[in-house]
């Protein structure tokens, strides 16, 4: 038994150094796309606060759309696909994620078109720059998009905050 419990701690102290081995230093390019793809799988990119925050992580800034369609995708994988680095610009090409479709103001969900269906998931290409000595994702942040969990729980949210009873009699 105790040379198991030997193997069993032998096993997790490997795991863990495996672990930390390929966690992205803080204020890395790596980091930074780790911390946007957070934010999409949590559904913070739904909320004005949360967008607040997200936009920070760009290059230029860019008003909340109050009325926005939200994108729905499977959560996005953390830990970055291959990025290349040169000087104060990177190049991230993201892990895949499945287009999951969309929902529209009035909170109507929309399926994927049929092409997409036919396509196996959807590779990001990112492009970062340092700016000031901090990596910022270059561009604006124009989409709402987040996880089918998150939109769940939002769509929850607002059916619930709903005052309108066909709204709430339809979930």
């Amino acid at each position: 038994m105790r040379l198991f419990t030997l193997a069993f701690v032998l096993l997790l102290s490997a795991a863990s150094a495996q672990a930390q081995r390929y966690k992205p230093s803080k204020g890395s390019p790596e980091d930074l796309l780790d911390r946007y793809y957070q934010m999409i799988n949590d559904g913070e990119l739904l909320t004005p606060e949360g967008w607040k925050k997200a936009i920070r992580l760009f290059e230029q800034p860019s008003k909340y759309p109050v009325n926005g369609t939200i994108y729905v995708t499977t959560a996005y994988p953390l830990g970055n696909g291959p990025m290349e680095v040169n000087g104060d610009h990177a190049v991230a090409y993201q892990k895949w994620v499945d287009d999951l479709g969309s929902i529209n103001a009035s909170l109507q969900y929309k399926p994927p078109p049929p092409e997409n269906a036919k396509v196996e998931g959807v590779i990001r290409i990112c492009h970062l720059k340092r700016i000031a000595g901090e990596w910022r994702i270059e561009g604006s942040l124009t989409t709402r998009a987040c996880s089918r969990k998150a939109a769940i729980r939002y769509l929850e949210y607002r059916r619930a905050k709903s005052i309108d009873p066909e709204t709430q009699a339809k979930h």
